[in-house]
């Protein structure tokens, strides 16, 4: 049976980093599946981007290196490029970022977004759980 494939939404990561966030402890539990091959974990360039900006401000500049390498190393890096672009511009999303998330999941082949979000993604084809709900599906 192959594994699941998620596609981490950028609180997920953010949720991951700082031990003082909301679901800090399952977001650890999915990189922790992922570094034990029990799930194929998938981000995308525009998260690296986000989680690398909004983390540089608090964390310092090593410690902030050695994460993005820690997610690097665990996930995958899901395309975004130009028909991922092309697709989120016609696809129906509100967010256009929201969007870029849905189909580069789509184009990775992932049977779950994993995003705290309620309102983003219903469109997508698979599930789009929060990170209790993937470690459910785990």
């Amino acid at each position: 049976m192959s594994r699941l494939r998620a596609l981490f939404d950028t609180s997920v990561v953010l949720d991951w980093m700082f031990v003082n966030r909301p679901q800090h402890a399952e977001a650890a539990e999915l990189f922790k599946a992922a570094s034990e091959c029990r799930l194929d974990a998938f981000v995308t360039p525009a998260t690296l981007a986000t989680v690398f900006y909004v983390a540089g401000r608090v964390v310092p500049r090593l410690a902030l290196a050695e994460a993005m390498g820690d997610i690097r190393r665990l996930c995958g890096i899901a395309p975004q490029d130009a028909a991922v672009v092309d697709e989120a511009l016609r696809w129906e999303e509100s967010d256009f970022e929201d969007g870029l998330i849905l189909c580069a999941a789509r184009a990775a082949g992932c049977d779950v977004i994993v995003s705290r979000d309620e309102r983003a993604f219903s469109g997508f084809e698979g599930a789009k759980v929060d990170e209790r709900g993937c470690l459910a599906l785990l």
